[in-house]
């Protein structure tokens, strides 16, 4: 509809250049119903004509998605800062590199160690880090690591999370198929690898279950159902946690593949989707990065104890933790 309206507006206003750039009804009126469009159409737009191509590049428009997808808030003048010469090219050139948003839990000093992007969904997997970069003891025996997952909407329509439906696997590189502790939503192939997690108590097993922690940049202390509704460009993060066997955290990244999360979308990108809307389910995969790669954010110090290089990192998150940030 959108779209449809544009054409006929664009059909009925002089096609003068000068009467363009002069700002006439119809040209604003075109600017406003770009601003409507998703990414993906309006770099379309740009393959119409000269009069939409000046139109589709404009600053304002690009400048406004890079503010909506990863809160940033460079003025609009400062293009230059990200080495690219007009916003249009900031915004693809920052969605070729994938960039997280930044948010609670998301900040610049996040460590990735695994990302993916898959059925317009993108993801990224980060650590919870410790001071010593150990695995967290559980008082049952045995150890975990605990892991910050964040997806983003990058497609037009509705993508729905919900922690209690949706699964979590981890594939290692011996080949075991794992999920996380406590999710509800277990498969048939996954391997309860350790026998300790069969002797967590109910009550505990329910605490360490995957949670939602933040949604759209913000922290959030218990979401209803544990469901995030994403529109285009939302973003929300989970809190899991996966056993293993390692000390340490690095010891653990090393031995993974790749994350696989499944959830569901559905067609309609009018906000939240009523009772009527189909669904149909999606499962982007992040990839782990190498072991040169996850290492380097790591030393060792004697005797067998480990550090994070960036401790600003850690100071970060724990005071975001606190409740400071």
């Amino acid at each position: 509809t959108s779209l449809w309206l544009m054409m006929e507006l664009d059909s009925r206003s002089p096609t003068s250049d000068r009467e363009m750039h002069e700002g006439n009804f119809s040209g604003q009126m075109l600017e406003v119903i770009m601003g409507m469009l998703d990414p993906r159409s309006l770099a379309r737009c740009t393959a119409v004509s000269r009069r939409w191509n000046s139109l589709a590049r404009s600053g304002r428009l690009w400048h406004s998605l890079c503010r909506l997808r990863w809160k940033i808030k460079t003025p609009i003048s400062r293009v230059r800062v990200y080495g690219d010469k007009s916003w249009m090219k900031v915004y693809h050139s920052l969605a070729d590199r994938m960039r997280m948003p930044k948010g609670y839990y998301t900040g610049q000093r996040s460590r990735v160690f695994a990302f993916g992007r898959h059925s317009g969904v993108d993801l990224w997997v980060s650590v919870a880090h410790r001071s010593d970069c150990s695995l967290v003891s559980n008082p049952d025996g045995g150890r975990m690591v605990r892991l910050r997952i964040t997806i983003q909407n990058t497609h037009h329509a509705t993508v729905q999370v919900n922690t209690k439906s949706t699964g979590i696997l981890l594939l290692k590189k011996c080949g075991t198929l794992e999920n996380a502790i406590g999710d509800h939503k277990t498969d048939a192939r996954c391997i309860d690898h350790y026998t300790w997690k069969k002797s967590i108590r109910a009550s505990r097993r329910k605490k360490l279950a995957p949670r939602i922690v933040a949604l759209n940049g913000r922290k959030v202390e218990r979401l209803p159902g544990q469901t995030a509704t994403l529109g285009p460009l939302g973003f929300t993060v989970i809190e899991a946690y996966m056993a293993g066997r390692e000390c340490f955290e690095p010891e653990f990244l090393e031995r993974c593949l790749r994350l696989q999360l499944k959830g569901r979308a559905t067609t309609s990108s009018k906000g939240r989707p009523n009772e009527g809307s189909k669904w149909y389910p999606i499962a982007p995969i992040a990839q782990f990065c190498d072991d040169g790669e996850i290492w380097k954010h790591f030393s060792r110090l004697p005797g067998g104890c480990m550090y994070l290089n960036d401790l600003d990192e850690i100071r970060d998150q724990e005071r975001q933790e606190k409740g400071f940030l």
